[in-house]
């Protein structure tokens, strides 16, 4: 949402942004159905917000992560990673409780898959109590950062939003990232996230990267551009810059 405030300044840069969308997965009706409420309550939240177009949508980056150390793709550990909370968010909602939320449904049955690729592939998975990003510093930057600068493919359910930190931080490692749909976001534009309809195929899709070492090289070198080129910092502190300057040669 849109803070109320903003009608009083020139610019607000945020993240998430305010996009809302509905993002399914293919053959699950109840996740489906649980999606739809949870886009209804956010619209019915916002009609008490303003909708402004000086509001611009930023990427959410990275967060309280090591610098790279950008190794070698084919020399990577782990084929395949995933760290995070199912839930970290406490409700008393007897709702909540039967439905569950979209977060809860599409990480548990994440996990399961996961299980199921661990004879495959190194795989690892670790399912914490609450956003990892809360933890104690020295966690993030020691195991966090290091799980994955050392992933060949980086796992990025949906959270409470669409929009995750780990969709970025993968990018930013040169992971190769699979993903939920996004936001309609322009810098969002030309991303080599691979974005999946269903987690039921995670394992074709996986399969299919990790032994292509041509398509794996690839897509490593294309998240490393896209991070740098669409969601750097001083990407974004440029755009920052042109906005004020263009909105003071127009007024």
């Amino acid at each position: 949402r849109a803070p109320k405030y903003s009608n009083k300044i020139a610019f607000v840069y945020k993240s998430p942004g305010q996009k809302t969308k509905l993002a399914f997965h293919k053959n699950w009706l109840r996740f489906n159905i649980v999606v739809v409420i949870q886009y209804l309550r956010i619209l019915y939240k916002r009609l008490f917000y303003p909708d402004r177009k000086n509001v611009k949508s930023i990427p959410l980056c990275i967060y309280r992560l090591l610098p790279k150390k950008i190794k070698p793709i084919r020399d990577r550990e782990y084929d395949i990673s995933f760290v995070g909370s199912i839930s970290h968010n406490k409700t008393n909602s007897i709702i909540r409780k039967i439905l569950k939320t979209p977060k809860i449904l599409s990480r548990s049955i994440l996990l399961l898959i996961l299980e199921e690729l661990e004879g495959k592939f190194k795989v690892f998975y670790n399912s914490v109590d609450s956003f990892p990003h809360a933890c104690k510093k020295s966690i993030i930057e020691e195991e966090y950062s290091e799980i994955l600068m050392n992933s060949k493919i980086c796992i990025a359910p949906r959270g409470t939003n669409l929009e995750t930190f780990r969709y970025f931080e993968g990018l930013n490692y040169g992971c190769v990232v699979i993903a939920e749909e996004q936001p309609d976001y322009k810098y969002l534009e030309g991303s080599p996230a691979i974005i999946v309809k269903s987690w039921v195929d995670l394992p074709e899709i996986a399969t299919g990267i990790l032994n292509n070492e041509t398509l794996l090289e690839s897509l490593h070198k294309q998240a490393l551009e896209y991070y740098e080129k669409n969601c750097s910092s001083q990407v974004i502190a440029e755009q920052i810059v042109k906005d004020i300057i263009t909105y003071h040669t127009c007024y």
